[in-house]
């Protein structure tokens, strides 16, 4: 899967795509526009899709984010702090502050919890969660 994580300044992904197992494909799985970050986890081809249509606008619904067990979750962070949260049900906001997602986030928000950063985060995840790995990538607002 995946490790996502916000320390409430810097968003930080890994770069490993698992397809059951660990596959050596490496894909970038957070974005920045104008109008805030956003990331995704879960299925490869939705999180792509949840991205390019975020980098295109956010023009008409968010893409299709699956259905029983083959699904993604994506969100956004906007420039204020706001962070909408989209799954196969909808979306919705959530409190600001530091989060992690995918299947490292136990991980990652435990190392925040201890005052590391987000990149700092994910790459403890990775020495945990056999789904986490590959290089780091990070972007700010």
């Amino acid at each position: 899967m995946t490790t996502i994580a916000w320390d409430g300044d810097t968003l930080a992904a890994d770069r490993r795509v698992s397809y059951g197992t660990i596959s050596d494909a490496k894909v970038t799985k957070i974005s920045k526009t104008k109008k805030g970050l956003c990331g995704a986890a879960g299925v490869t081809s939705m999180c792509a899709a949840f991205r390019r249509w975020f980098e295109a606008g956010e023009k008409g619904d968010p893409p299709y984010m699956g259905k029983d067990g083959d699904t993604a979750t994506g969100f956004i962070i906007r420039p204020d702090g706001t962070r909408i949260m989209y799954d196969q049900h909808g979306w919705y906001k959530t409190d600001p502050g530091p989060f992690a997602m995918g299947s490292g986030f136990e991980v990652a928000l435990g190392a925040m919890a201890q005052g590391a950063a987000a990149d700092k985060a994910v790459q403890v995840a990775a020495e945990f969660d056999g789904s986490t790995g590959n290089e780091v990538d990070t972007l700010r607002l």
